[in-house]
């Protein structure tokens, strides 16, 4: 079934870990619908990268899939609003994007997947300290980069304040030397609600004083 001119329902829902598991990634009519959008978007895309093909590397997920992979509960492809993808020509995507902040040149992030020019730039010019968490406090994205515990919000250098319920993060944060501030905030973050308590702050710009 095609969704748009270049792109085919079964590109957004073929998944070697559904066939290999044996989970049914077959969307709902609505899901299909945003596909059409997304396949539509996608389009706008291709044109953007020179009319090149582009190929889908992740695209629906059904809840049991999106579980298997350890993604979000509330993943947008699960929705069948997201999808990851490649453009030979153009290389592919550096998890440059998957780090938690804990002080100004510290961020819980594995270099492995960065572009390792930037991480010497980081390491010769900023003094960066790269922390690797181990597995049982991080999960991993569908392309398989692991991503460590959430930071929250940091108040100040090595102190963070993050919501409770996450007792192993919080523990493994403590142990290397981060003074963890736990809030109770059910209503705003996961499973209950689709944000993180990085919804609850950030930057404020006032409005500029009256002249006169």
């Amino acid at each position: 079934m095609l969704l748009s001119e270049h792109f085919a329902l079964e590109e957004f829902t073929v998944s070697e870990t559904a066939a290999r598991h044996g989970i049914d990634n077959t969307p709902t009519q609505g899901v299909i619908e945003n596909l059409r959008i997304l396949a539509q978007n996608l389009e706008n895309v291709r044109l953007l990268l020179d009319s090149r093909p582009i190929i889908i590397t992740s695209g629906y997920r059904s809840p049991h899939l999106n579980a298997a992979v350890k993604g979000h509960m509330v993943s947008a492809h699960v929705q069948g609003l997201a999808a990851d993808f490649i453009c030979p020509g153009y290389g592919s995507r550096i998890d440059v994007s998957h780090y938690k902040m804990i002080d100004r040149h510290t961020s819980v992030q594995d270099p492995e997947r960065m572009d390792p020019h930037l991480v010497a730039w980081m390491r010769a010019e900023m003094d960066w300290n790269f922390i690797v968490a181990p597995d049982e406090v991080s999960s991993y994205t569908a392309q398989g980069a692991k991503v460590g515990p959430d930071s929250g919000v940091v108040l100040e250098p090595m102190k963070i304040l993050v919501p409770t319920g996450r007792p192993k993060a919080t523990k493994w944060f403590e142990s290397i030397g981060v003074e963890v501030v736990e809030v109770e905030c059910s209503s705003l973050v996961r499973p209950r609600n689709s944000g993180s308590i990085h919804c609850c702050a950030g930057s404020i710009v006032r409005d500029p004083e009256p002249a006169d």
